[in-house]
């Protein structure tokens, strides 16, 4: 295929149909280029990164220095910013400048839809940001906001911050009623420790959302909360480590880790 979007008549129909009009004309040219670019450079980038460049974790420096840095290669990298920059993310929270006003989720998850053709690894960290960036918008106190979402929103203007969010630990996996992962007080912002057994985008996001569970609070889930941790204020200071990348089947484009956090700073 030559375009994702131009050769599937079918969601053209669906985003007419569900876009107001003026949307859909700007879209529709988006969604073209976009489909286009899929299928043909972000696809090649998506061989490579499946064959022979998947991340890697550098667990030290030459100084013998342990650092727990995620290597991801330069095709992957550029696929990042070139997607960001469509406002995938971004353009759901914030106004899109030729229109004057938001985009919405069936804009952002058409545009998902195409990319996850070229590479589902790809479209999985978007997936993490937009949760990330719904979870700031929404709960999130101002100052958070303006610390985190300018970065998580971006579309080109700022510094990106890819987001993620750690819920599975080793005892629970999917019952994060189970989760044992302690958050402190410490005047004030909370410390975090204990480790998250897989955590998707870590190593390339800029903060995650995580669960952890506060002192005195009720057992289960009633008992947790969510916290943004930047990513790599916390790697440089050595208050989080990564033990190892996980050796998965599919999706290995997008690096899944386990965590381990040292009364780590978190908002």
């Amino acid at each position: 295929m030559n375009n994702f979007y131009l050769e599937d008549q079918q969601l053209q129909r669906l985003v007419k149909r569900y876009l107001p009009p003026d949307f859909f004309t700007w879209a529709n040219k988006q969604l073209d280029d976009f489909g286009a670019h899929c299928a043909g450079a972000i696809s090649e980038r998506a061989v490579h990164t499946d064959r022979d460049g998947e991340p890697r974790l550098i667990k030290y420096d030459k100084f013998g220095n342990e650092i727990s840095k995620v290597w991801v290669n330069e095709g992957y990298q550029k696929t990042v910013q070139e997607t960001y920059d469509t406002g995938i993310v971004g353009y759901i929270h914030k106004d899109i400048p030729e229109l004057g006003h938001k985009g919405n989720y069936v804009y952002a998850f058409t545009q998902g839809y195409l990319l996850s053709q070229a590479e589902a690894g790809f479209y999985c960290p978007v997936t993490l940001t937009k949760a990330t960036a719904y979870l700031l918008d929404r709960y999130a106190t101002e100052a958070i906001k303006q610390r985190f979402l300018p970065h998580v929103l971006a579309t080109g203007e700022d510094e990106l911050y890819e987001g993620a969010t750690f819920l599975t630990e080793r005892q629970g996996g999917s019952d994060v009623g189970a989760n044992e992962v302690k958050a402190e007080l410490a005047g004030s912002y909370y410390q975090l420790t204990g480790e998250k057994y897989f955590a998707s985008n870590a190593g390339t996001c800029g903060v995650a959302m995580v669960l952890a569970r506060t002192a005195g609070g009720a057992p289960g889930t009633k008992g947790l909360s969510l916290f943004a941790v930047p990513w790599e204020e916390n790697r440089v200071n050595g208050k989080l480590r990564i033990r190892r990348l996980k050796d998965k089947l599919g999706v290995r484009a997008v690096p899944s880790v386990e965590v381990e956090f040292f009364r780590q700073k978190v908002i």
